[in-house]
């Protein structure tokens, strides 16, 4: 029990860290690509809104023997959302 605990602990930080990650080049991203700017607002409000939630899944996972497929699908469709909002800083205004 104790190894799981650890590892739910150790899933849960790298859970946050992945959002705060993706919450933080969102809001960078949107002061500076003005082409997609009220579709990348959007989405950082509701990453915003999000935030408690995804604080409280963290604790929630670090306390609980919850399967870890779940929280690991989540971070990784986190990843590929940062992936394809960097995206927007490689786009030109005049190639959209």
């Amino acid at each position: 029990m104790a190894e799981t605990l650890v590892g739910g602990a150790a899933l849960g930080a790298a859970f946050g860290e992945v959002f705060v990650v993706l919450r933080d080049i969102v809001k960078d991203v949107v002061h500076k690509v003005r082409m997609f700017k009220p579709i990348l607002k959007r989405l950082e409000s509701t990453l915003n809104r999000l935030t408690p939630m995804v604080n409280q899944i963290r604790e929630l996972g670090e306390q609980l023997d919850l399967p870890e497929e779940e929280t690991k699908r989540l971070m990784e469709q986190m990843e590929e959302g940062e992936k394809m909002v960097r995206k927007c800083l490689k786009i030109r205004w005049w190639n959209s």
